[in-house]
């Protein structure tokens, strides 16, 4: 079976899906809707596919969904039709019945917050995802995992993604250059200070900016700032925020 816009191997059971549109830092166009529906069928229904992995291909998993096709057919039946059929093809992915090693168990079950102390530094990323997710995780035990780069990028993300993470947490992970989605995530976190979302305004990735001129917590002077930005997007961004003053507004009209 072949894509347009995916790759896929099988190998021992198990099965990597590269998401291949490097070029635009594999933005979700129709194409790739409809490829992920073909996967679904290849997918699902192998009984010999005991593990997906997905991936993509060049510096960035998913910038997200592609503007370019959203400008042209966002009111239309058929982009409606393909965002919903994505949707539950990611649906039926978490439902799928997962392999759950005894660590991960642990690690998901425990209230011991020594425990999930010792278990952050095991080398499973599942094991370490599964220890940022729980709610009894404490905060020392984060500082440790993200200070001595303990963690994988996923188990960063959960961090980063979480409302409850320290500020001064969220201000070392936005300092963290190996991954997009986890400085996306810091961004767009509301626990995040003024002064660190005013750093991330000189991130070369537009989609960090668009999450920082949204922020509730970025500040006017940031605002202002940004209401220059060479992004259209990061200046809309910055119209809608209610922090935003009159004078900035003005400019940008």
């Amino acid at each position: 079976m072949e894509f347009k816009t995916l790759l896929l191997t099988i190998d021992d059971g198990i099965a990597t899906v590269t998401l291949n549109r490097p070029d635009v830092l594999n933005a979700v166009n129709m194409d790739m809707r409809a490829d992920f529906t073909a996967l679904s069928e290849r997918l699902f229904f192998d009984e010999d596919i005991k593990v997906i992995v997905f991936t993509g291909a060049g510096r960035a998993f998913s910038s997200g969904g592609d503007i370019g096709h959203f400008e042209k057919e966002w009111l239309t039946p058929t982009f409606r039709a393909h965002s919903r059929r994505i949707t539950k093809f990611f649906d039926d992915i978490e439902a799928l019945e997962k392999i759950t090693s005894e660590k991960t168990k642990l690690a998901e079950e425990t209230t011991d917050k020594e425990l999930l102390d010792r278990l952050v530094e095991d080398r499973s990323e599942y094991v370490q995802l599964t220890v940022v997710r729980n709610e009894h995780v404490s905060e020392e035990t984060l500082e440790k995992a993200v200070y001595n780069n303990l963690l994988n990028d996923e188990a960063k993300l959960a961090i980063a993604q979480n409302e409850n993470t320290s500020p001064a947490l969220l201000d070392k992970l936005a300092d963290d250059e190996s991954s997009l989605r986890v400085q996306e995530a810091v961004a767009s976190n509301h626990n995040t200070l003024s002064s660190t979302l005013d750093k991330l305004t000189e991130n070369e990735y537009e989609s960090v900016r668009e999450s920082v001129a949204s922020n509730r917590n970025t500040s006017q002077e940031t605002l202002d700032k940004l209401s220059e930005d060479r992004s259209e997007y990061v200046r809309a961004n910055v119209a809608f925020n209610s922090n935003t003053s009159a004078e900035t507004l003005e400019k940008l009209s």
